[in-house]
């Protein structure tokens, strides 16, 4: 009888962890959509692969990568990561967005661990996972490529582990080991974005929350991980500015993408005001669980758990605070590490309600139940906004690939492409990185739109076209795009009046799909009406039809037929592979595909 009762035990111990464990699982299901329609993206990834190239050719020098010159960035070790899958697998993108999906769910479990080391139960363990799983900061992480947060999270996440569990080894040896791989990971995230040096002060504010508390709670285990964590932090940070110092030449250096950062007061509110915005928009179910936490303890009279939950808050405002003095407009990505502790936090807070509402008055019962209700409700809005996301990223991806796949296997040899965005911007750099080191045209010349007088030429050679994209319903709190509606709209007027005729349509490609997005921060523009965003009218749930494509003119010939998009083996199948991988990946063999 003993034995069959500690065969149930055992089996439910089992099911509780496979449970906890389980968001790892929602990762790769929330992949999935990307991993059947993979593409690269017309931001930095044509830049990545030309880098890559340049590494893996020039004997892995990641040291000095002429793409960071004069940006005042040193990022070794993201470039040595890029450039390993590059080695590896050519420019198949299902191979970059594979990794993402690991180091999805790697941080995911890292994250679950993390919550059980810090005496968390599976509920809360499990919930912190799930949480951060289904984030908002997730979508545009991980379905692009190019992004420094996610290889930057995992180090972090790993060196938070490895360091944790140094306090509990005995052998010195082994202790100083532990160190030094914490020490190395956290060096590692440093090296693929700067702003992990933040860590510095965050870690530094546990260190002292520890060293304050650790009379009123005898946790000397606690007290000597944050202090080790502390050191491991600041010589990291050492060893990488000195780097940096030695081979970029000054220790922070300004540059076009360094040199954004300033401590002017007007500049870091009007930041603050906008990631405001964000943090409304994917962490509003935080508020009703800090508030329950708030009650909780005035009621119980006391912190449980207070140390992790203080510990993520620190580690949440730690996240904010350092993108303040960045003076260039805000995107979702950046919030991914304040995500990661808003889940932890928000998974222990849950933990704790759900276990208070059997043993509690039914006052206090119904105030639990409200809140997580609240909770539950503001959650499931971040989901439908992560819906949305996730497909407008696919949509413009794929109509990308389709517009390049058209220039890449129809234009003849020499041509040059004019990109009608006016205002000239990374998708027309990408353009042409993307048809030279990815699709094998190096023939062919990229410009943006200007008024040439050449496209009114009814004869020009070499021959030109012009692709311009269109856009339609644009939410205004989403994905990076290259292109704004209203200003796109604008530009495609003016192109045609310029052609006036002298144009015909050769190609066009376009997606869309529905919307379901619902946009709390509409209900707010009455209390801020001279922001720039509420000056766009868009419905609060907004169910419109977003689409995006690109239509290719040639100027001055008049074709036999407009030629649609649909047909394409990338559109029929929804997946698209490179032209060309292997060995030679930058000879120019455009001639023969031209001819």
């Amino acid at each position: 009888m003993t034995g069959s009762l500690k065969l149930i035990s055992k089996r439910r111990a089992m099911f509780g962890d496979l449970l906890t464990y389980s968001p790892a699982l929602i990762c790769l299901a929330i992949m999935l959509p990307r991993l059947l329609s993979p593409q690269f993206g017309l931001f930095d990834d044509g830049n990545t692969v030309s880098v890559a190239h340049q590494v893996t050719g020039g004997g892995w020098d990641v040291w000095r990568v002429d793409a960071d010159a004069g940006t005042g960035r040193f990022r070794p070790a993201y470039w040595l990561c890029l450039s390993l899958i590059y080695r590896l697998f050519g420019t198949d993108p299902l191979w970059y967005f594979l990794a993402n999906g690991l180091a999805f769910a790697g941080i995911t479990l890292g994250l679950i661990c993390l919550t059980r080391a810090a005496g968390g139960s599976r509920l809360q363990a499990g919930t912190a996972g799930m949480l951060f799983a289904l984030s908002s900061p997730a979508i545009e992480s991980f379905y692009t490529l190019s992004k420094g947060e996610p290889l930057q999270l995992l180090w972090l996440v790993a060196s938070l582990l490895v360091i944790g569990a140094r306090s509990r080894l005995r052998k010195a040896v082994v202790r100083a080991g532990a160190l030094l791989l914490g020490g190395f990971f956290i060096f590692l995230a440093d090296a693929t974005k700067e702003t992990s040096l933040v860590m510095i002060p965050v870690s530094l504010a546990w260190f002292l929350a520890a060293w304050v508390g650790r009379k009123a709670t005898h946790d000397r285990q606690r007290f000597q991980a944050q202090s080790t964590y502390f050191l491991a932090t600041v010589l990291a940070g050492m060893v990488y500015l000195g780097l940096r110092a030695s081979i970029v030449g000054q220790a922070l250096a300004p540059g076009t993408y360094a040199g954004r950062y300033s401590l002017q007061l007007s500049q870091m509110l009007a930041t603050g005001f906008r990631w405001a915005g964000w943090l409304t928009r994917d962490f509003s179910y935080l508020v009703p669980l800090a508030s329950l936490l708030g009650a909780c303890w005035v009621l119980r009279r006391r912190a449980d758990q207070g140390a992790v939950l203080f510990d993520a808050f620190l580690w949440m405002v730690g996240w904010v605070i350092v993108f303040l003095p960045w003076g260039a407009p805000t995107v979702e990505y950046f919030l991914l590490p304040f995500a990661a502790g808003g889940s932890i936090f928000a998974g222990v807070v849950v933990g704790q309600a759900s276990g208070a509402i059997a043993d509690t008055s039914k006052t206090e019962r119904a105030l639990v139940v409200t809140g997580l209700v609240l909770t539950a409700g503001l959650f499931l809005v971040t989901l439908s906004n992560n819906a949305a996301n996730g497909r407008q990223q696919l949509a413009v991806d794929a109509a990308n690939a389709d517009m390049l796949d058209y220039l890449a296997s129809n234009l003849p040899l020499g041509s040059i492409v004019v990109v009608n965005i006016q205002d000239p911007n990374e998708y027309v750099d990408e353009i042409g990185l993307h048809l030279h080191g990815i699709w094998n045209r190096p023939d062919l010349v990229v410009d943006y739109f200007r008024y040439q007088e050449a496209l009114l030429s009814p004869a020009a050679s070499p021959p030109y076209y012009v692709a311009t994209p269109s856009v339609e319903n644009q939410p205004r709190l989403a994905v990076r795009m290259g292109v704004v509606e209203s200003t796109v709209s604008e530009w495609n007027d003016s192109m045609l009046e310029f052609l006036d005729g002298f144009a015909e349509p050769v190609y066009q490609t376009e997606r869309h799909f529905r919307l379901l997005t619902i946009d709390m921060l509409r209900l707010f523009c009455p209390l801020f009406p001279r922001r720039e965003y509420c000056h766009v009218t868009s419905p609060v749930i907004d169910r419109r039809v977003f689409s995006f494509g690109w239509t290719i003119y040639q100027p001055g010939v008049e074709t036999q037929g407009f030629v649609s998009g649909l047909p394409l083996p990338s559109q029929r199948t929804g997946a698209w592979s490179p032209r060309w991988s292997g060995g030679a990946r930058f000879a120019p063999q455009g001639r023969e595909r031209a001819q």
